[in-house]
């Protein structure tokens, strides 16, 4: 099963730090935020891995080359235009030759245990796809993508709702084992009503899911995401208990 990772953001809030790598370059205790991604899908057997980069994508590249000296296999394909999330897994698309892959975003780091969990859920429960969730604070559901369940499927996500229009708490991580249908909706997905010019995957996960798609979440409580500086000093905290 392939692993597409959203590599090619600038990370502006992390500036300068990115002013000369991209955002899944920032350090923590000396390795690159994305080497613990990469290392921990390994852990798990998601070795065969599609970088999807940008922004002074040469120091990712260098870094990781074709994956051999971190024990994975990785192709690279740029994004060009920095046209969302959703456009990002699009491009990935010819490099899909299985019916079920991985989407993961290249800022956020999660426990292999984790990861495995949704492998495991994502076929035990048949689903069309998995989304990794976590119930966040009122506050910081404004920056995410609110998904709404109902009986463990996802019935909607409000993409960076005001505090008051957020329905509970669940968020979306970043994570998803989806089925290679999902193109096809990408293909459709409407220009996001939270960043313009953009398009955002969790608005394909949304159209399947209204579609009448088993669109189901695995709640976590792990993960590492990275914003801003502050996170840098969190993270290296943190990085060893997950």
């Amino acid at each position: 099963m392939k692993t597409v990772i959203l590599a090619a953001g600038i990370g502006k809030r992390l500036k300068p730090i990115t002013e000369s790598i991209p955002k899944v370059m920032a350090t923590v205790n000396s390795k690159p935020v994305l080497e613990y991604i990469v290392r921990n899908l390994k852990d798990v057997g998601l070795n065969d891995l599609v970088l999807i980069v940008g922004y002074k994508k040469e120091a990712i590249i260098n870094h990781f080359g074709d994956g051999k000296k971190f024990g994975v296999k990785i192709e690279y394909v740029d994004q060009g235009q920095l046209l969302g999330t959703g456009h990002a897994v699009l491009m990935a698309e010819n490099k899909i030759q299985d019916n079920e892959f991985v989407v993961c975003y290249g800022d956020s780091i999660f426990p292999a245990e984790h990861i495995k969990k949704m492998l495991e859920e994502f076929r035990k429960r048949k689903l069309d796809a998995a989304m990794s969730v976590q119930n966040v604070s009122k506050e910081e559901i404004t920056g995410l993508g609110n998904v709404v369940i109902k009986s463990g499927l996802v019935v909607d996500i409000i993409e960076k709702p005001s505090a008051d229009k957020a329905i509970g708490s669940a968020a979306f991580t970043g994570f998803a084992v989806v089925r290679r249908e999902v193109f096809e909706y990408l293909k459709k997905t409407p220009e996001s009503s939270a960043v313009k010019g953009e398009y955002g995957f969790p608005d394909a996960l949304k159209m399947m899911a209204q579609d009448g798609k088993a669109v189901g979440v695995v709640f976590t409580s792990g993960r590492l995401h990275l914003t801003s500086k502050e996170d840098l000093e969190k993270i290296s905290k943190q990085i060893n208990q997950i």
